[in-house]
């Protein structure tokens, strides 16, 4: 008897693994209703309230939406930071908003006007003219030239400031000083300023600073006694010489090492600093090199640059 009963029990339960088995699991897009889905893109909205809790919004199709405010949620209005009061109800705004995972809960990234939204996509894609129209530690506002919405752009560790042709700060540029601004996006839709130039430079050739020069070639000569490696490189055609200086990150067969483990023939991968030693030699930010491989005539190769 006891043996029959254990063979029904277990028939039963393959039968019910069975049955779960042929019906599909609920899909997230089916469990999550479509209020509660995370938009990359900015999608519209129609305020009905705010408060300092969440904004209260109703989607096209009418579904309501409460959105969380968070301490790093942002609002713009006219091009400039706003608080959320400054959307009163029935303003028609774009929301870029990020979904939790663990509770579906939806909370602000972004809410802007029209006006300011237009003026993020236009320079997402061209260099930003115009003057300084305020200025702290971590937002720059720039007026266009000609006139047209002020934006506000994010000043981060990576800005690069360029002012009369020489490195600077973004302390730099006062109220009112001309500027041309290459913008680069951030995940959160606002645009930081990659880098800031006096007006009277041309943005475009300094465009170049934002990416680090590389060489890739071989090494035809290493003095470790003066900091020095000569590179044949390939890209861009010709001899370089090379600093190395202190902070120079140095890997070979992807493993830390020093200057002295290079040797004439290993394949090398340059990427060049902003800087030079006393001698004028480009400094390297970071090399990494490989085996050695044959090594043919590089040094009938010209020095570029004269060196």
């Amino acid at each position: 008897m006891l043996y029959g009963k254990i063979a029904v029990v277990r028939a039963l339960l393959l039968a019910a693994l069975c049955l779960a088995s042929l019906s599909p699991l609920p899909t997230r897009a089916q469990t999550t209703p479509a209020a509660m889905r995370s938009h990359s893109k900015l999608q519209p909205v129609t305020v009905r309230a705010t408060d300092e809790q969440a904004a209260h919004l109703t989607l096209t199709d009418g579904t309501a939406l409460d959105a969380l405010i968070r301490p790093s949620s942002v609002f713009l209005k006219g091009g400039l930071v706003v608080p959320p009061s400054a959307f009163p109800a029935g303003a028609k705004a774009l929301l870029r908003s990020r979904t939790r995972a663990s509770d579906g809960a939806v909370s602000v990234v972004l809410l802007c006007d029209p006006a300011s939204a237009a003026a993020l996509d236009t320079y997402r894609k061209k260099t930003l003219v115009g003057t300084v129209q305020s200025l702290d530690e971590k937002t720059l506002v720039v007026r266009p030239a000609g006139g047209g919405t002020p934006l506000t752009l994010r000043i981060t560790p990576k800005t690069l400031c360029r002012r009369n042709g020489a490195d600077a700060t973004a302390a730099a540029f006062a109220p009112g000083a001309p500027v041309a601004v290459i913008t680069r996006g951030l995940p959160s839709g606002l645009l930081m300023a990659a880098l800031v130039t006096d007006a009277g430079a041309d943005a475009a050739r300094e465009r170049a600073a934002l990416k680090p020069a590389r060489l890739s070639g071989h090494v035809l000569d290493v003095q470790p006694e003066k900091s020095l490696l000569t590179v044949a490189a390939v890209k861009p055609k010709g001899r370089r010489v090379v600093a190395v200086g202190p902070d120079t990150r140095i890997r070979v067969r992807k493993e830390d090492a020093t200057l002295d483990d290079l040797k004439p023939g290993m394949r090398v991968s340059v990427r060049l600093g902003r800087g030079a030693d006393a001698e004028g030699h480009p400094l390297a930010a970071s090399l990494s090199a490989s085996d050695a491989v044959p090594v043919k005539a590089h040094r009938s190769l010209p020095l570029a640059g004269g060196r």
